[in-house]
């Protein structure tokens, strides 16, 4: 991946993935990427907690309590609330609360997104035929044929297990930077997906695709809207490396 280097407006220099190779086409994919693979396991963000609910992932009898009471007070039926809306709303600056122990935000905030990562995680797994899949396999190779620059706002793993799959893309550095890992287990996990890839194809990483993903992604160890609670490098989770 090549990268080029411009000043910032306040001085000093940044290097920045250079995507700007006219013969190469752009993309930008939407919200109904991954819906068309399998609308039965792809929840929208307005009804994502209703399918949450339906999963058993969220609990609002039992863990999910006090994140449902949050909701209900703010924002109504919990089941149709937005949950882009809902994160901003847990993360945005207010008044200071009368009773702040009532609102732990910042617990509630890391329960959503624990919820998001644990609803929409294998997705690629569940297509809603074989047929489907195929396709989408097809249209994954396409890309790696025309070296393709993919932009998007979805946080979900569809596309980047596709492209995992086909060993010509790895998520060490298909993202557009050489990602960082942090744990020593994920360190290990690094290792062999670099291992795996050179004895694929004899040569060091050479993407074919590079992969924007605007609103972060649950394979990272960063939330999807950042939490002003705690700024970690943004680094791989053991998710994306197995």
């Amino acid at each position: 991946m090549k990268l080029k280097r411009i000043k910032l407006a306040k001085g000093g220099q940044a290097d920045i993935p250079d995507v700007g190779d006219i013969e190469k086409p752009v993309l930008i994919l939407g919200a109904g990427f991954t819906r068309g693979y399998n609308e039965h396991r792809v929840p929208l963000v307005v009804d994502f907690l209703d399918y949450a609910e339906k999963m058993q992932v969220l609990k609002p009898q039992a863990e999910h309590r006090i994140l449902v009471d949050f909701i209900e007070r703010y924002f109504g039926a919990y089941s149709n609330v937005n949950i882009e809306t809902l994160a901003t709303f847990l993360t945005s600056s207010l008044p200071p609360m009368p009773f702040p122990k009532a609102e732990p935000r910042e617990f509630l905030f890391e329960q959503l997104t624990e919820i998001i990562v644990r609803t929409l995680v294998g997705i690629s797994e569940h297509p809603h035929t074989e047929s489907i899949r195929e396709l989408y396999r097809k249209f994954t190779k396409e890309l790696l044929r025309v070296q393709a620059r993919v932009l998007t706002f979805n946080y979900d793993t569809l596309l980047d297990e596709l492209l995992r799959e086909t060993r010509k893309w790895s998520v060490l550095t298909g993202y557009g930077l050489k990602m960082q890992t942090g744990s020593e287990e994920n360190q290990e996990l690094r290792a062999f997906e670099e291992q795996q890839f050179i004895q694929k194809h004899k040569e060091p990483f050479k993407e074919e695709v590079v992969y924007l993903k605007l609103h972060g992604s649950i394979n990272w160890e960063k939330p999807i809207i950042e939490n002003p609670y705690r700024r970690p490098s943004i680094y791989l989770s053991p998710l994306a490396l197995t």
